[in-house]
């Protein structure tokens, strides 16, 4: 039952038809599987010219049907039921490959974009706290995880009905043979699972945990590519992916093992237990007899080998998966940030002021706060740095400015609304610039747009382009503005990735525009250039944290931090 409640807790509602449909739709291709083989035990009757009085009561059923084909012998008229069964049987298992991939491909699409939404909106803190190769490794390997779950589930409710099928047959036919082969079977498949579940449910426990560090790995060596290459630690770092990669493989190739054993355990099973049999039954049963069932059973027995295999290796893969499981389950329930809400109707924000009102923020399992009893008030239009050495909190002071993170305790207003219960309208009068900018491998334009350009204004764009001094670049650039940079903007230097980012910024027309160490990769002459710039635009609110002391001249106001607190504002209007 817990299987089933986390498997309903991953999958979409608008799925679980789709669901029981398939599983449906499995159970009619046992059922048809059960006919076919079922039709051979009279089809051999006939032939061998034995008399079973099971078989002579199913064919009372069939004289209608008989007497209107108008055929000379039972055998033609069995023969043409085992067609017709496998015909439609085969058809229906094309329409269920068909209908299986393209239920696999949604469902995977739906699970891994909507697990990223749920990721995406996550507040700030959530990313803070978990490391983005888990997150990937969720979307990208635990959802194919868990969809290798799903059809080892439904192979397993399938085949189960489809050896019971078989099994009801062959237990009116030989109760004897089929108890005693059900008994020993039973016994060796409890014996096999009791010594490898716990090694199986282990492995998977190691492939996820593996997977998440590989990811780490490979991120950690393209991001840092330059110093990799300047302290020659290339071997280094791909001995550390190779080990993690070796103890995945370790994890798969063992699974993969313990998958393919029971196949032989099975198959030397029914050879010994046939030959056993037609070794005690010599001399003391019927010829014709000894040869039906040993055709029932052989008929049987190549299907339900297979069968047994699969039933044994999904529930192997069912328990690898586990863990897979109850991650996704976990992950796909997260609650999302409800305090970011698409409002319908925009609210005009930010005509007067933004007030920090006794606020105190710490964050969880921290003991000491990072900002305590912090009072301020910004109004409108002014141009603020923000000073302070390491780790005072103006990086903590800024995201709470921003409303990326929340107070523990006390408000921060826009005007006479609280920011957290207009984040979105608060959003979008926001330009940022961060210390770490991040460009994606795209065209200069969809680095400015950030790929969003349903309102793409090209008279705009050169404006911000200008503003932000990168006119020159782009015009040398072959494709100008359509021109691809390479990933994390490669083709570009430290300060055109700057002025790129400022570029993005000011294209959101904001009322607001932060700065975190804006031109910290930029010389003294462009430096001067686009803080200039940014100073003249009178209805942009600006905050800067810098360290540039020659900078803060050209400000209205400065603010001081020291242990975690306002010390002083130097007002120069």
């Amino acid at each position: 039952m817990k299987l089933f409640k986390l498997t309903n807790n991953i999958i979409p509602q608008i799925f679980i038809f789709k669901t029981k449909f398939l599983f449906f739709l499995f159970v009619l291709s046992s059922f048809l599987e059960v006919l076919g083989i079922g039709l051979f035990i009279p089809f051999l009757t006939e032939l061998t010219n034995s008399e079973f009085s099971f078989i002579e009561k199913i064919k009372i059923y069939f004289i209608p049907i008989y007497e209107y084909l108008n055929l000379n012998n039972w055998i033609a008229f069995f023969l043409i039921l085992i067609v017709l069964t496998f015909l439609i049987k085969n058809l229906l298992l094309a329409f269920i490959a068909y209908y299986e991939n393209k239920f696999v491909e949604n469902l995977t699409v739906d699970l891994s974009s909507r697990l990223l939404g749920i990721y995406l909106n996550q507040n700030y803190l959530f990313h803070k706290k978990f490391n983005s190769s888990e997150l990937i490794r969720n979307i990208n390997i635990e959802i194919s995880t868990f969809i290798v779950f799903l059809k080892n589930l439904l192979v397993l409710i399938a085949q189960t009905i489809f050896i019971f099928g078989i099994l009801i047959i062959l237990l009116l036919y030989n109760a004897e043979i089929t108890l005693l082969t059900i008994f020993i079977f039973l016994i060796l498949m409890f014996c096999y699972n009791f010594f490898t579940n716990k090694t199986i449910d282990r492995l998977g426990k190691l492939r996820l945990n593996n997977s998440d560090i590989a990811i780490k790995h490979l991120q950690q060596s393209f991001g840092a590519i330059k110093e990799i290459k300047i302290n020659n630690l290339e071997n280094l770092f791909t001995g550390l992916y190779k080990t993690v990669c070796q103890k995945i493989a370790l994890s798969v190739s063992m699974y993969s093992f313990l998958q393919q054993l029971p196949r032989l355990i099975i198959e030397f099973f029914i050879i010994f237990l046939a030959c056993a049999g037609i070794i005690f039954s010599s001399g003391k049963y019927d010829l014709s007899l000894i040869i039906v069932t040993i055709g029932v059973f052989s008929i049987t027995a190549v299907k339900l080998i297979p069968s047994s295999l699969k039933i044994y290796q999904s529930i192997q893969g069912i328990v690898y998966c586990l863990p897979s499981l109850k991650v996704l389950s976990k992950q796909l329930n997260l609650k999302i940030d409800t305090r970011k809400k698409n409002n319908k109707k925009k609210i005009d924000i930010f005509s007067k002021h933004i007030t920090f009102d006794k606020v105190y923020f710490k964050y969880q399992n921290q003991k000491k706060h990072i900002l305590k009893n912090f009072n301020l008030k910004l109004c409108r239009g002014e141009k603020v740095a923000i000073v302070g050495s390491s780790g005072v909190g103006k990086t903590t002071f800024i995201e709470l400015l921003m409303g990326l993170i929340y107070p523990n305790k006390g408000k921060i207003s826009v005007d006479k609304y609280k920011i957290i219960d207009v984040l979105n309208d608060f959003h979008r009068i926001i330009g940022y610039v961060p210390q770490d900018i991040y460009l994606i491998d795209d065209t200069v334009l969809n680095n400015i747009t950030l790929l969003d350009n349903s309102k793409l204004n090209k008279k705009f764009i050169n404006e911000v382009i200008k503003k932000s001094k990168l006119k020159t670049t782009i015009n040398k650039l072959p494709n100008g503005v359509n021109t691809i940079i390479g990933e994390r903007g490669s083709k570009f230097s430290a300060g055109q990735r700057q002025r790129l980012a400022i570029a993005r910024a000011l294209y959101k027309k904001p009322k607001i525009l932060v700065l975190d160490e804006p031109t910290s990769s930029l010389d003294k002459f462009n430096e001067n250039q686009i803080i200039n710039e940014i100073i003249k635009m009178k209805d942009l609110t600006i905050f800067v944290i810098t360290h540039n002391q020659k900078l803060l001249k050209k400000f209205d106001k400065v603010i001081y931090l020291k242990n975690k607190n306002l010390v002083k504002i130097i007002n120069r209007k």
